[in-house]
């Protein structure tokens, strides 16, 4: 009876020696994978923002290829108006001096 005793009390020792482990190993995989998500959740907003930058810049190249597009254009336009100018005063200029001859 008291040897049976005995080897009951061993068993229940060993067996809550066992549960405090496995709750032990439980929560370092908890913690470890806590760690794992907190780590891939940083690289997923680093990389987020790069891209974010990234956009931004595109952006900005985008705008200042437009505005050196419109300057192209407005300085063809003006360009041909003072080509315009210059053929009409020199049609003018001609028809004076052919009249006055």
């Amino acid at each position: 009876m008291c040897r049976r005793r005995i080897e009951e009390e061993e068993k229940d020792r060993e067996r809550k020696r066992d549960e405090k482990i496995r709750r032990r190993e439980g929560r370092r995989q908890e913690r470890e994978e806590r760690r794992r998500v907190q780590k891939l959740e940083a690289k997923r907003r680093e990389d987020e923002q790069k891209m974010q930058q990234r956009i931004a810049l595109e952006e900005r190249k985008i705008l200042i290829a437009q505005r050196k597009l419109e300057t192209i254009r407005l300085l063809s336009e003006l360009f041909a108006r003072i080509k315009v100018l210059c053929i009409f005063s020199l049609d003018v200029s001609v028809t004076v001096n052919h009249k006055f001859k």
